[in-house]
């Protein structure tokens, strides 16, 4: 385990245990004495002890280390699906980045697929579509509300991120929202209440801030990191995974922006390799010279893909952490999982049972269980130009 490094009273108790966690650990390794093990022990419980106390009832009777910042205005325009004013034909006539292909699971029983403009409201069963909608333009499917009622689209090059004179931190952060209800099958007017953002920004490109849209309060992550990039959010947006690296990174929570997961899946390789028509492979049961082999095509096929291999994260109840990383490795928290092929999206559903995957070509349903199983597939349709009103 590694510090935190976010400056709070809550995250230096957390530095504190974790210290007393790791010294514990080698003393363990080193066969100290009894008494001297006995002592550590007191002290990590100690450490455990303050730390709860802390967190249930923290400094000032608030965790938060949040910095205040410019406010989301009450009258925010959100984008809705149409067609562009001059204006927005101006701003967008640069863009020529390919569709969004994005997966988010709406519930056990509903899964909302990205394609371009179209957004497919679908059952992960047998792929049945319920709805369809079209989306605004250069818009990407982010994330939901805690009642998954609100689905936030948002556009990536279409946000503003100020920073005041002689500042070296965002200042505001709120342009280029649309919102989807999907109870009333409608584009929101106005950002609904119940519908948390939070997103990294950049005010130069090694210093990674995270921003809420409502309130503009600010965090610096990762500050000892390397150009830290935004990996994947949780289905509610409640954690963003923030990373300098394929395998390196942080999970925070957007609410208090207490870090809870660190170094995500470094250094190991899962032994069981599923491949895109749905066959497993057990790498521990090949010799090394077909191990190499599979790496070798893996790598391969991966090069030659123009895939984003977007990554995903996912917390049960329980606390369990599940994530699949660029490289498709996917562990709960051990590694379990690789997927052999190029894709293009991933996402866990609710109870991290299944995990959907988007290829270019179609959309996989896969159990989690003690061997991966290819549920069902479900073809994409082409992405004709859809029609506008």
């Amino acid at each position: 385990a590694k510090p935190l490094r976010v400056p709070n009273p809550v995250n230096r108790a957390y530095e504190k245990l974790l210290m007393c966690l790791n010294r514990l650990e080698r003393l363990i390794e080193l066969d100290a004495p009894p008494i001297i093990l006995r002592n550590d022990e007191r002290m990590t419980q100690q450490a455990f002890d303050a730390l709860c106390e802390m967190v249930v009832a923290p400094p000032d009777g608030d965790p938060s280390v949040w910095e205040p910042g410019r406010p989301m205005p009450t009258q925010i325009e959100l984008r809705r699906p149409g067609a562009l004013t001059p204006e927005e034909e101006e701003l967008y006539s640069w863009r020529d980045e390919p569709p969004a292909l994005r997966l988010i699971w709406r519930d056990a029983d509903e899964l909302l697929i990205q394609q371009g403009e179209r957004l497919a409201i679908a059952s992960p069963s047998d792929g049945a579509v319920r709805h369809t909608v079209v989306l605004p333009r250069f818009v990407t499917a982010t994330l939901l509300d805690r009642d998954a009622r609100y689905l936030l689209l948002l556009d990536e090059y279409n946000q503003v991120s100020e920073t005041a004179e002689g500042e070296d931190r965002p200042t505001r952060y709120w342009s280029g929202l649309a919102v989807y209800d999907l109870l009333e099958r409608a584009f929101c007017e106005r950002y609904p209440d119940t519908l948390t953002q939070t997103s990294l920004q950049h005010a130069e490109p090694e210093d990674g801030w995270l921003v809420k849209a409502r309130s503009g309060e600010h965090l610096a992550v990762m500050e000892q990191a390397d150009r830290p990039t935004l990996n994947a959010y949780t289905r509610d947006g409640g954690f963003i995974w923030v990373s300098d690296g394929m395998d390196e990174g942080e999970v925070i929570d957007t609410e208090s922006g207490l870090v809870h997961l660190t170094t995500c899946g470094a250094d190991q390789t899962p032994s069981i390799w599923l491949q895109e028509d749905g066959s497993v492979v057990v790498t521990d049961e090949r010799s090394d010279d077909e191990r190499d082999a599979l790496e070798d095509a893996w790598n391969e096929a991966r090069d030659d893909s123009d895939l984003a291999h977007s990554a995903a994260i996912g917390r049960s109840a329980a606390g369990v952490w599940c994530w699949v990383d660029t490289n498709g490795d996917l562990f709960c928290p051990e590694p379990r999982l690789r997927l052999a092929f190029p894709f293009a999206a991933t996402a866990f559903d609710p109870q991290l049972e299944r995990l959907a995957v988007a290829t270019h070509a179609e959309v996989l349903v896969i159990s989690l269980g003690e061997v991966p199983t290819v549920l069902f597939r479900w073809p994409l349709p082409p992405l004709d130009p859809p029609e506008r009103e």
